[in-house]
This record gives C-alpha cells, sequence and structure tokens, in this order.
C-alpha cells in the first residue's frame, strides 16, 4: 500500500494482518477510525493516510514489556467523553487510566 494509492476496507485489513497485526485489533482499529472519520471508507476508499493512523493506533497499544491488557467496565457515555478528551490532549484513555492509578496508589 504504497503512495496515493486508495484501497478497499478489505485490502487493508489484509495488509495490516500481513505486517503481523491480529484481526481482531485491526478490526477495532478501524472501527474506531471510521467512528470518528465521517466519510463513507466502503465508497470513498481507504488512503495511505487514513492506513497510518489505524497503523499507529495499533503499535501505540500493543503490550509493552511489563504490562498487560486489562479489562474493565465503563458506563458508555463516559468512555465517549473520556476518548474525546484525551484526543483533545493528544493522548489515549490509557494514558489517563494510568496517570490515575499512579496517583492513587501514591
Amino acid at each position: 500500500m504504497a503512495g496515493a494509492e486508495v484501497c478497499s476496507t478489505e485490502q487493508v485489513l489484509q495488509g495490516l494482518i500481513s505486517e503481523g497485526f491480529r484481526r481482531g485489533d485491526v478490526l477495532a482499529a478501524m472501527a474506531s477510525f471510521i467512528e470518528v472519520d465521517s466519510r463513507d471508507l466502503d465508497e470513498d476508499g481507504w488512503h495511505e493516510d487514513d492506513v497510518d493512523v489505524v497503523r499507529d493506533q495499533l503499535t501505540s497499544t500493543r503490550s509493552r514489556p511489563g504490562e498487560t491488557a486489562r479489562a474493565v467496565r465503563v458506563p458508555d457515555e463516559l468512555w465517549q467523553a473520556s476518548k474525546g478528551r484525551a484526543a483533545e490532549r493528544g493522548e489515549t484513555v490509557s494514558d489517563v487510566i494510568r496517570r490515575a492509578l499512579r496517583r492513587y496508589v501514591r
């Protein structure tokens, strides 16, 4: 997927899987991108910049040594508001949660 090429959703999915990302993670990242972007990607296609955003999200969400992915229950309204605020600040909800937990255990 190079240059100004426009790809289908399936091409993006298969391309990112071939880069070593798990299918479920790719689908979740693509869905998250679609939720924020107002274009109809099935009609307009995925541009390389779109794919880069999804790839960056996948890379930033990979576990790091000494970290384990956790699941927590959060009301939908609170989660959406948190995602919006975090995005405005250039961070992820995970960043916010880690910071809050560090303060909590001090």
